[in-house]
């Protein structure tokens, strides 16, 4: 990056963006709508169209040793292509939260003067690939800004349209508390990329395990969002609804104490979540030096899907009696507030302690 200075390396990855931009605008004229994206990349500032929707705005970081490495401690890599992935899945997981329609990223990536060309390129790789695999397919990257620093970090600003947000503050009881995507894998995978020699054996498995290990490992460092699942539960009149990326109860819990209600998760829902976890917690708990919770693979799988998060599947709550769209699976109710403060619960016991806390002590 030294050697090649700024303006160079935006002249060399620049063009791919541009291309992608210029495929959306093509793909909403040829449907004789109007784009989104009027002055793109290359100017003091991106203009958007307007429209008699609302705008959404959201933002998120990653920053190197604290949300990604280089080498992972089980062997494998994070490199451009992976960390602009996961920073475009979580940022069009906030616009998909809301009911909302992707429709433009603005990306900040500040980088150690000894970066590797290469590594930009992959970045910009991986979120385009991102935005495909999302079903994100109408958003483009509007613009940016690339600087230098010590430690690797990116931010990326996107922007939404809908006509009415769906809002954490809508659960009502009687509510089907639903969720589209998965949750506990991403957990799953990074317990498996953080413990050294946790993959060494993985190709001597049977071919159903050796692809469930693969899968989590793959949603920790390329996480898919089903972005299209937002704008769909709107339309279907959800009440509430957010991405998991803090853990499932947590995130549920951010719901209730929203709404001013009460979550009930149904055990054998939660069974079924973690069924498919069950040998890749096996595994995870063989390279575990200590078990001192005394976990067994069914309960470590089960702390998974309560307690992971950056899946980056969306729970939402849906009237009672309403039809559950296409993409989501029922996984319990709201109910009545009954205390000072709202509970998750689950097969009559109520859940705490789960999911991710920046700062925690």
């Amino acid at each position: 990056m030294a050697q090649l200075g700024e303006s160079r390396v935006l002249q060399l990855f620049m063009p791919m963006l541009d291309e992608h931009n210029r495929s959306v605008i093509q793909v909403a004229s040829a449907h004789g709508q109007e784009p989104v994206l009027e002055v793109g990349p290359g100017d003091d500032c991106a203009v958007l169209t307007g429209d008699n929707r609302r705008t959404v705005i959201t933002t998120d970081t990653l920053v190197h040793g604290q949300d990604f490495l280089d080498i992972w401690p089980a062997g494998p890599r994070s490199g451009g292509y992976e960390v602009g992935w996961k920073a475009t899945t979580q940022n069009l997981a906030d616009i998909a939260a809301m009911g909302a329609e992707p429709v433009s990223l603005f990306v900040s990536l500040s980088l150690p003067p000894e970066t590797p060309y290469g590594w930009v390129e992959d970045f910009a790789r991986g979120i385009l690939d991102s935005l495909h695999a999302c079903g994100a397919t109408v958003c483009t990257v509007g613009g940016g800004d690339l600087g230098s620093a010590r430690d690797a970090s990116v931010t990326i600003t996107a922007v939404g349209r809908c006509e009415n947000p769906v809002l954490r503050s809508g659960a009502q009881p009687g509510d089907t508390v639903a969720l589209a995507g998965r949750t506990g894998w991403a957990d799953a995978g990074l317990r498996l990329l953080t413990t050294t020699g946790s993959l060494d054996s993985i190709e001597q498995l049977p071919s159903t395990e050796k692809e469930r290990i693969e899968r989590a490992v793959t949603h920790q460092l390329r996480p898919v969002s089903p972005i299209p699942a937002g704008r769909r539960a709107a339309a279907y009149g959800a009440n509430a609804m957010l991405d998991l990326s803090d853990g499932l109860v947590k995130d549920a819990r951010r719901i209730a104490e929203a709404s001013g209600v009460d979550i009930v998760f149904n055990d054998p829902a939660i069974t079924e979540l973690a069924r498919e976890l069950v040998p890749v917690a096996s595994l995870i708990l063989e390279h575990q030096p200590h078990n001192d919770h005394g976990d067994s693979a069914v309960s470590l799988a089960r702390e998974c899907v309560l307690g992971g998060g950056e899946d980056h599947g969306l729970l939402a709550c849906f009237p009672a009696g309403a039809t559950i769209p296409e993409g989501f699976v029922a996984l319990g109710s709201c109910s009545a507030q009954e205390r000072s403060a709202s509970r998750i619960l689950c097969d009559g016991y109520e859940l705490q302690n789960y999911g991710w806390e920046h700062y925690r002590a």
